[in-house]
């Protein structure tokens, strides 16, 4: 007994091994409590120690018969023979009928009669009450007294009241606390308890029983974990697909140009300027053995006179005296598109490889001048050629019937008219120069001029006549732009170099986009893992008092936490395949890019199933992480505040 806050409650959890003590030491029957980790005190309050608490500490949602159970089940006993024992202790103090009653639906004196059973069931050698009859009335108070006294002939029974008269009556001797003094000289007895041994796994149906009441009460927020986590899970496995499959979708782009098969290459040199930061660089057009001598690795490689000069790269065209343009002029050696494939050809049909009257057409052609298959268009071409005191003025007219249109890649694709280069050399050829002239046709002109003349086009056309061969051709054109005295262009790897820029820059935001769908994840099953540990965190320290170890109070937190973030993981991978081929199909449309995000499953720095197995361990860090924060309070606090939190 003692005034409040005089140490009576603050005594019996230091005994209970529920608090630490602030100084000094605590010894029971030769176990020192303060060397025992938090497992071992979970062991030691399960297997000596009883406590019968003022407001019961029940778990009200469940019936009586588990109740009482629960310390039996905690410490690994068969289920069976739990709610055996269960029901003669019940028996015993007078609730037999009420096994299946849930706890909630008990009057004040049923519950301590049941805490009471459910105190003796796992036999302790001492049993601690605290104001066990403080919310009872007279008649039950002394009923609950009765049963103390019962068990003390079997056992140490420690009350803490404040009910002298009822002290007086049950209790063989009365002790006052002072200011944290104990008055009264203590009769010493020494009893050994037997040394601790590792406790038996618990019981599996204590935690699946209140892991079904967890998912059920919690359905709300589990269901939004699992949301949460399949969104996750699913937005990282397709930004994985997309890093794997950009780089080959993106090479691959440029066999979707028409003009894949062709490139331009000149020679350049620097000129510096004495006394001047500028320096200026010169343009030509080398020799024709140096060309040679530059594809000479090449066989199935045309080296060609450029035509720019006299046929222009872009122009205006007319058609029913409307006029369209700027139209970018794309030349194709073989315009019958035997040399790069015929899977380009859309509609209509092929011309011949050298028919300079017809042409070829991208879809965005079609689209911003508004013309179909079937219409002509008329491109007007003119230049002065000038040698000596004697000018040619070059002016022609070259009608082109639309032919066909050809699918390419088209993001940001502008319009392009495709002709037949071999045509336009034989034009080229037919076009006479007037006497006087050294050369007897513009073809001539165009091969003999200097290579920096304008004439020259100050390049070559290079030509590829086989689509196996493309691979090599594009390796050495990229070989070649690396050298600082020569130039090549290639429009297909130019837009490959840029979308590949793109895409680098945005994959190199993936670990930021993983990382924030980590963290959201995380942070709503912590959110939801510690607001379903604060609903129940009495529970926590009641499971405690009565010798559930820490792992095993933890154990429905973590699965319930663990089970919807699985559960997201695999509804995520059951997604994925259609959400790929969804995503590809956007961006089919959108980019022209094929096959952009793969399926990212395979192996991956040698391991199979890298992704899904990082994945796996992820969930399962997660949820632990989660959990150990979620229910840090209870590791951390002080349990016994927790089973005195009203």
């Amino acid at each position: 007994m003692g005034s409040s806050g005089a140490g009576k409650s603050t005594l019996l959890s230091l005994i209970a091994g529920l608090e630490k003590p602030s100084g000094g030491s605590i010894s029971i029957g030769g176990i020192d409590l303060e060397r025992l980790n938090p497992k071992q005190a979970a062991v030691f309050r399960g297997r000596y120690l009883g406590m019968l608490f003022q407001h019961y500490n029940l778990l009200e949602e469940f019936d009586v018969l588990f109740n009482v159970a629960l310390p039996l089940l905690l410490k690994g006993e068969d289920k069976t023979q739990a709610y055996e024992k269960a029901k003669a202790y019940l028996r015993e103090v007078g609730l037999e009928d009420k096994g299946e009653q849930e706890a909630r639906l008990l009057s004040g004196g049923e519950k301590q009669r049941v805490a009471l059973a459910r105190t003796l069931i796992s036999s302790p050698k001492i049993l601690l009450s605290d104001e066990p009859t403080g919310a009872l009335d007279e008649e039950n108070a002394k009923r609950v007294m009765s049963l103390l006294k019962e068990e003390g002939k079997r056992r140490l029974v420690l009350v803490v009241t404040h009910d002298l008269q009822l002290a007086e009556a049950y209790c063989e001797r009365i002790f006052e606390l002072k200011n944290g003094v104990l008055q009264g000289k203590l009769t010493e007895k020494e009893e050994i308890l037997p040394k601790l041994e590792k406790a038996k796994a618990p019981s599996s149906f204590a935690s699946l029983t209140l892991l079904k009441r967890n998912l059920v009460e919690d359905a709300k927020g589990n269901l939004l974990s699992f949301g949460v986590s399949a969104l996750s899970f699913l937005l990282c496995f397709m930004a994985a697909g997309v890093a794997l499959g950009a780089p080959s979708s993106v090479l691959e782009a440029r066999y979707d140009y028409l003009e894949c098969a062709s490139a331009t290459f000149g020679a350049k040199e620097t000129i510096e300027i004495s006394n001047s930061p500028v320096s200026l660089s010169r343009a030509y057009r080398p020799d024709i053995e140096v060309a040679r001598s530059v594809f000479s690795s090449l066989d199935e490689v045309s080296i060609e006179p450029d035509f720019s000069y006299f046929f222009p790269l872009s122009g205006t065209l007319e058609c029913n005296e409307e006029t369209y343009g700027p139209i970018s002029l794309v030349p194709i050696f073989d315009l019958s598109l035997k040399e790069v494939g015929s899977s380009f050809l859309i509609s209509g049909h092929y011309p011949r490889a050298d028919d300079l009257s017809s042409c070829l057409v991208n879809l965005a052609f079609l689209k911003e001048t508004g013309l179909s298959i079937g219409d002509e268009v008329t491109l007007a071409s003119s230049s002065t050629y000038t040698e000596g005191y004697l000018t040619h003025e070059f002016e022609a007219t070259f009608p082109f019937l639309i032919a066909g249109s050809v699918k390419e890649f088209d993001f940001l694709s502008t319009p392009k008219l495709f002709y037949s280069y071999s045509g336009l050399r034989s034009f080229m050829a037919e076009e006479v120069l007037p006497e006087g002239f050294s050369s007897a046709n513009l073809l001539e002109v165009v091969e003999d001029s200097a290579g920096d003349a304008p004439t020259s086009g100050y390049c070559y056309r290079v030509f590829c006549h086989s689509k196996e061969a493309l691979l090599g051709f594009w390796a050495l054109l990229e070989e070649i732009g690396e050298e600082e005295s020569f130039t090549v262009d290639c429009f297909p790897l130019i837009a490959v170099s840029s979308y590949s820029s793109i895409f680098l820059t945005m994959l190199s935001l993936s670990p930021l986009f993983l990382a924030v769908a980590f963290l959201t994840s995380f942070f709503v099953i912590f959110a939801l893992t510690y607001a379903h540990y604060q609903k129940r965190k009495k529970e926590g320290a009641i499971l405690s008092s009565l010798g559930a170890p820490l792992s095993q109070i933890a154990a429905p937190y973590f699965i319930e936490a663990f089970l919807p973030v699985l559960g997201g993981m695999v509804v995520s991978l059951m997604a994925l395949s259609l959400s790929i081929n969804a995503l590809n199909s956007i961006l089919l449309r959108v980019l022209g890019l094929s096959s952009l995000c793969l399926n990212p499953f395979g192996s991956l720095f040698g391991v199979p199933y890298f992704i899904p197995l990082v994945s796996f361990l992820l969930t399962l860090l997660i949820s632990l992480v989660g959990t150990l924060l979620g229910i840090r309070p209870l590791y951390k606090g002080r349990i016994y505040e927790e089973l005195r939190d009203e």
